[in-house]
């Protein structure tokens, strides 16, 4: 995973979720998307991620999903989006690493 980032306003919430018809490909995308974010869920990750690590993100990601086959979306959410999420249920909320307060 990418170290933390110094704070920037132009870091989003992505939430990223997908359908992966292969193992190998769904691997290679999992294993892609955990330098990024954290997994909420079994096909779905959240990342806090500037507009330059969004375009990597999305080009590592093209090379590896066939494109008749799979689908990846990502939903780009600003802070101010991000602050309206609501969670029900065991899941906890994905925090911007770079806001944490020691």
């Amino acid at each position: 995973m990418p170290a933390p980032s110094l704070p920037t306003s132009t870091e989003e919430l992505h939430v990223l979720a997908f359908d992966v018809a292969n193992d190998r490909r769904r691997y290679r995308l999992v294993r892609l998307l955990e330098r990024y974010g954290q997994r909420v869920q079994e096909s779905v990750f959240e990342a806090w991620l500037t507009p330059p690590q969004r375009s990597a993100l999305l080009g590592h990601a093209r090379a590896l999903l066939h494109q008749t086959q799979d689908r990846l979306v990502c939903y780009v959410l600003t802070a101010a989006e991000s602050e309206r999420l609501r969670t029900l249920g065991t899941s906890t909320r994905t925090l911007n690493p770079s806001f944490f307060v020691l």
